[in-house]
């Protein structure tokens, strides 16, 4: 398999995908729990996720046999701030907009922040000025994927049936040269701010 696969149903999913050139493969399941109490932890268990994906697909089901099942990560996210910075103190990334993880861009907004705030600490000549700038570009779109996040976790993890009639019929008529709904994330994105080039190096 070279693609990222996703089953989807009522209120969970299982993403599939290849790492390291191949050499690995990586599952991750995703369900609403209906155990879920404040205060407890015993919620989403391995026995939960069980009975959620019991009766699924007979690849699912057996791909859930070999799911890690020592790793729960709860899911949190936040509305969109209107300020990130005071003074010469500023965030970036989760701590300025955790965001759900149905976009798979928690990261990827990071990494855009640290560009920008990058170029604006090279422009300008005090921290103060250079945090405005940095959060008056990226406040608004990272709030866009933040609200895209929640509507995309909606629409995956749909159980009304206009809904599910809706996205099966949109996933029916979807190609592969087709990004309209997500071109604003992985399509062609002209960069607004400084065409500074910055040189990066990654250890492999």
């Amino acid at each position: 398999m070279e693609d990222v696969v996703m089953w989807i149903g009522p209120n969970l999913h299982l993403v599939q995908y290849p790492v390291r050139r191949g050499e690995l493969f990586n599952q991750v399941v995703v369900f609403k729990s209906y155990n879920y109490k404040p205060n407890s932890g015993d919620w989403g268990t391995p026995e939960e996720m069980d009975r959620r994906f019991a009766g699924g697909h007979p690849l699912v089901e057996k791909a859930i046999s070999f799911i890690d099942r020592q790793i729960r990560w709860p899911m949190y996210d936040r509305l969109p701030l209107e300020n990130w910075t005071k003074g010469n103190i500023t965030l970036l990334g989760d701590a300025a907009h955790p965001m759900l993880q149905y976009l798979a861009q928690g990261g990827c907004q990071a990494l855009e922040d640290a560009l920008v705030l990058a170029d604006s600490l090279l422009r300008q000549g005090d921290y103060s000025s250079a945090f405005q700038i940095y959060q008056k570009e990226r406040i608004s779109r990272t709030a866009s994927v933040q609200a895209n996040a929640r509507l995309w976790e909606r629409f995956l993890h749909a159980e009304d049936p206009l809904i599910l009639i809706m996205r099966d019929k949109l996933f029916q008529s979807h190609t592969s040269r087709n990004y309209q709904a997500t071109d604003f994330l992985y399509g062609y994105h002209k960069r607004r701010w400084s065409e500074t080039p910055i040189s990066v190096h990654v250890d492999r």
